[in-house]
């Protein structure tokens, strides 16, 4: 009797240990979002970008887009993040040189697939630290001539602290993404224009920061 007592009893405190586990914890979680992003370059492209000496507020380049994350435990203490984003670059002008300039445009994908939740046990927010990589291109355009194109390639280690307000989240996620493609643009092929320029070499590796609204499902 005494042993069925105690077995009880132990059955008991482990039950309460995994019910508070299970209620400080924000459990699975799939949120939907726009963001607003800033990059800082690692070059400036003729003092025309943002960079990590010199920046001002609504310089190039900015971007408006969408992202799912997700927040999901395998069954251990630890819960993990994965998180895609879509974003296209908002239009603004820039002096390809002295005498000519155009609009700077284009689009990034990016895809975080493996990240650690560094506060696991909180209710109302998250922090993910996670590598993943970052893909998409820029674009310059004019009138005058063809229309000039840099794609990038360049793995990402991020850092994404979010806040829960019942279903509403709010997030700032960091980015530092290192360029490994090639520098140079090139001419978009499919136009009728004829006369080519030549456009400053940009390393896109950037530091990026993300302001973004969400909802929890």
């Amino acid at each position: 009797m005494i042993t069925l007592l105690n077995l009880n009893s132990i059955s008991n405190c482990y039950g309460q240990e995994a019910s508070d586990s299970v209620e400080h914890s924000i459990g699975d979680l799939l949120i939907a979002n726009i963001h607003y992003g800033t990059y800082f370059y690692k070059q400036d492209f003729n003092g025309q970008l943002n960079n990590f000496d010199h920046s001002k507020i609504f310089n190039p380049i900015q971007t408006i887009g969408i992202s799912l994350s997700g927040i999901y435990s395998n069954g251990d203490k630890h819960t993990y993040g994965i998180h895609f984003s879509y974003a296209q670059v908002i239009p603004q002008k820039v002096n390809v040189n002295d005498t000519t300039g155009g609009i700077i445009n284009g689009f990034n994908f990016g895809c975080s697939f493996y990240g650690l939740n560094l506060t696991p046990k909180s209710k109302f927010s998250s922090t993910i630290v996670g590598i993943g990589f970052n893909t998409g291109r820029l674009r310059i355009k004019s009138e005058s001539y063809k229309s000039q194109k840099n794609p990038f390639f360049a793995p990402v280690i991020s850092l994404s602290p979010k806040f829960y307000l019942g279903k509403i989240t709010i997030g700032l996620r960091t980015e530092y993404q290192l360029d490994v493609s090639k520098k140079g643009w090139r001419s978009v092929n499919f136009t009728n224009k004829k006369n080519s320029i030549s456009v400053l070499k940009l390393n896109q590796s950037a530091l990026i920061t993300y302001f973004s609204l969400g909802w929890k499902f």
